[in-house]
């Protein structure tokens, strides 16, 4: 299933979010509750693809949700088990009258305070937008990627978590709009995406997207302590090439190993896979990438097919 474009069509929403245990026009969230939180950064997000009315790999973007506030010190209700979140996220999207969607959830610290919370339980908003299709799509034309030279990520173990403060991620964004322009001035080739690096100069994922290198026929993907966000996407990939008798190994990347490769490639739960055709003066293929993703895309078949509750 090959989309003429790498980025799902986005259909206009219905003016509806998820909040305190119901489906309620946007204008009606009572935003003072997040005050705090807007305040100092203090939340985190999970990002994921409902398809035919299943969330896409649902247990590992809930795993992640919980660990992020975990780390954060959050308090994790009794109640907020997987079963009633997964409800949550589907009462919103019949509302909404769409079955693919992508749906944003957003967990902040309640109450009040400044520094020091009053309280560390959580509170919760759930956000739709449709999608025009049940599956991942792959792009036609091949990503022209370079570097981003604005930003460097930590390797702090908090810096793992999808948090609220993603300053790294909108520099890099606001760096790679402004070569989009000056190229586009210029009449030359604009990138589709930067890759971030780490504060050792080491190669850690793109602006949005988990990245991937094929090289000696071994499929490589940074390690989760180099820095950036441990992907669900990653995982699935990393899963799906293994019982495909893909060689895989999380490894270091450097820049200077990019260039061996023999192909690249991005991942993330709302697009699936982006393969790379141009980067640093080299031309790459997507024969590897375009054989991974019908791999992908059985997958997904087999997940839609998976029966509620997991067994």
């Amino acid at each position: 299933m090959v989309e003429s474009e790498n980025n799902p069509t986005e259909a206009s929403a219905a003016d509806l979010v998820w909040y305190g245990g119901r489906v309620m026009p946007a204008r009606d969230w009572p935003a003072q509750e997040a005050w705090r939180a807007l305040r100092y950064g203090d939340g985190l997000f999970e990002t994921l693809r409902v398809s035919k009315n299943t969330p896409l790999f649902f247990t590992r973007h809930y795993s992640r949700l919980i660990l992020g506030m975990e780390t954060l010190g959050m308090a994790v209700p009794e109640h907020w088990q997987l079963g009633w979140l997964r409800k949550a996220i589907l009462d919103l999207v019949a509302a909404q009258q769409v079955s693919n969607a992508r749906v944003r959830i957003q967990v902040w610290r309640a109450g009040q305070g400044r520094y020091g919370p009053e309280t560390q339980a959580p509170d919760m908003l759930i956000e739709s937008v449709p999608l025009d299709g049940p599956f991942y799509g792959i792009n036609r034309e091949g990503l022209r990627l370079d570097y981003a030279e604005s930003v460097r990520l930590s390797r702090r173990p908090m810096d793992r978590v999808k948090g609220a403060v993603a300053m790294p991620y909108i520099l890099a964004v606001q760096e790679l709009q402004q070569r989009q322009k000056a190229a586009k001035s210029a009449g030359g080739p604009e990138p589709d995406d930067l890759l971030l690096c780490n504060t050792e100069g080491r190669v850690v994922e793109a602006t949005s997207s988990n990245l991937f290198v094929l090289r000696d026929g071994t499929l490589n993907t940074p390690p989760e302590d180099e820095g950036g966000i441990p992907g669900v996407m990653q995982r699935i990939l990393l899963q799906v090439a293994a019982k495909a008798g893909i060689a895989c190994k999380r490894e270091a990347l450097t820049r200077e190993s990019l260039l061996e490769a023999d192909a690249l490639f991005l991942s993330n739960a709302i697009r699936g896979m982006r393969w790379v055709g141009a980067f640093q003066g080299r031309t790459l293929t997507n024969q590897f990438a375009l054989g991974l993703f019908g791999k992908l895309e059985e997958k997904v078949l087999s997940e839609l097919s998976r029966p509620w509750p997991p067994r």
